[in-house]
């Protein structure tokens, strides 16, 4: 066979070493080096060029691929630094490498974020105070350790570095406004949110928190979150997720709460002689109010299916509503709504964009089902161990409400003898059945003849059981008693 001319054999060993250097589509890449040799070799020279563009055309998508590869990996990397760089109060070096990384690899998420970052370097770099000079970190010189003498090592820890951020922050969580108020104790946090009925604990370092939450009275955490705090500690950028593996990835940005001391808003509470009514029928309800609330306080009518928190969403849906006008503690008539339905009383400390601070939850039925009865004034509240954590029930007359300490669950029901008929909701299930189409399923307990233990079935909404007659065994709800009173003679 005879050898190539010498400028052909140069071309080709320079081929050759590109090949080598791409470990992608290593088939692809021989295969056209293979091409182009025996190209050489062709006396057609139309043959000759067509051969080589082909296996240029090949080449030239696998090493894109690639490089396409390359960048990716690249941007993610530069995400990493910038995050870093962020923990570090360095953020306008880590505006620049995210900058960079959409350069490489486009992202909505990072792009939306970018935006933020830069809105907060801008107001640092305001003329009110000149800003020092960043000055990157030297690593000191690491002395030689002599051969001849023992190397010890110190039992005092390295002195922790994180800043103090206790205090009153306004959220976005989910879209909605969230007040979130943080305690620190160390590099120990805590806090509330919803009302108080949310709290999350967490470890401050440096600029981060990093932590679990525990999501409406939940006694076991349902969730983690991170928060990276500005360098003047007056807002900080945050995600979280359900569950506890993976990373946060969902958006909870805030910043600190203008005027406001950095305690819990004040507390109220609202309770009903029973939570079953007819159309129209006159309802008593029972309050307790801080003295601290403003004179145009109020307690109104809202259809349960609007979201709790806010007052000015409250006062948009309000079907009827009274003022407190400074009472601390009282009742308040009402008429219930000619309408079936869920409904709930809510408590807000002002009229004025201010706060829920309390609701109860109660059912108009109409007296065609045979469930609203009028019966003896009995009124008390038990506890049981169940289950499902601990379940805190309210009797009145023949009507039951009451809640248990496992994902916000919720209960009303009729007592029948010694059956408890009704339905249950938590706020992670999905809630399109029973009374007004809010609750997450039926559910039957059966007591024992001394009053001390229930046993008992529920089903889901969401797996068809939808009726108190499709209900079987299968999922069990048994409890045992722990305290309080409950009247099985009501009927």
């Amino acid at each position: 066979m005879a050898s190539l001319p010498l400028e052909e054999r140069a071309l080709t060993s320079n081929i050759e070493h590109r090949t080598l250097n791409v470990e992608k589509g290593k088939n692809h890449l021989f295969f056209s080096l293979g091409g182009i040799k025996i190209s050489m070799k062709l006396n057609n020279p139309t043959l000759r060029i067509i051969t080589v563009l082909v296996c240029g055309v090949l080449w030239l998508g696998t090493a894109g691929t690639a490089l396409a590869q390359d960048d990716e990996a690249l941007a993610k990397q530069l995400r990493a630094e910038g995050a870093q760089a962020l923990r570090e109060g360095r953020q306008e070096e880590a505006l620049a490498i995210y900058k960079r990384s959409l350069e490489l690899d486009h992202d909505p998420n990072i792009e939306k974020f970018v935006k933020k970052l830069e809105g907060v370097v801008q107001k640092q770099r305001l003329p009110s105070k000149p800003a020092k000079p960043y000055i990157p970190p030297v690593e000191p010189p690491t002395p030689a350790v002599k051969p001849s003498l023992p190397i010890v090592e110190s039992n005092i820890p390295p002195e922790e570095s994180y800043m103090d951020v206790a205090g009153a922050y306004d959220t976005e969580l989910g879209g909605s406004s969230v007040d979130l108020v943080l305690e620190q104790e160390g590099n120990r946090v805590t806090g509330t949110y919803n009302k108080g009925a949310s709290r999350l604990e967490g470890t401050m370092m440096d600029r981060s928190l990093k932590g679990k939450f525990y999501y409406n009275q939940a006694t076991s955490p349902t969730g983690i979150f991170e928060f990276i705090f500005s360098e003047d500690g007056t807002r900080f950028f945050g995600s979280w997720k359900n569950g506890l593996t993976g990373e946060p990835n969902n958006q909870w940005d805030g910043k600190r709460a203008a005027k406001r001391k950095a305690s819990p808003v004040a507390s109220g509470n609202l309770t009903l002689e029973k939570t079953v009514f007819g159309p129209s029928e006159k309802i008593k309800v029972y309050f307790q109010a801080s003295s601290a609330f403003a004179e145009n306080a109020w307690v109104g009518i809202i259809p349960s299916n609007v979201s709790h928190g806010s007052e000015r969403e409250n006062d948009k849906h309000d079907l009827s509503y009274q003022h407190l006008n400074k009472r601390t503690t009282g009742h308040l008539i009402f008429n219930a709504p000619a309408k079936p339905g869920s409904y709930d009383f809510r408590m807000h400390d002002t009229d004025n964009n201010g706060h829920e601070v309390a609701s109860v939850s109660w059912v108009v039925e109409s007296a065609a089902t045979g469930e609203v009865k009028i019966t003896s004034a009995f009124r008390g509240n038990s506890q049981w161990d169940s289950n499902f954590n601990k379940l805190h029930l309210t009797q009145n007359g023949n009507s039951f409400s009451g809640t248990y300490e496992y994902s916000g669950g919720k209960v009303i029901g009729i007592l029948e003898g010694r059956r408890l008929k009704g339905w249950w909701l938590e706020t992670d299930d999905t809630q399109d059945c029973g009374p007004d189409k809010r609750w997450s399923g039926p559910y039957l307990l059966d007591f024992s003849g001394d009053g001390k233990s229930f046993t008992g079935t529920y089903g889901k909404c969401s797996a068809g059981v939808q009726t108190f007659e499709s209900l079987v065994m299968d999922n069990s709800w048994h409890g045992t008693y722990l305290s309080g009173q409950i009247d099985f003679g009501s009927q």
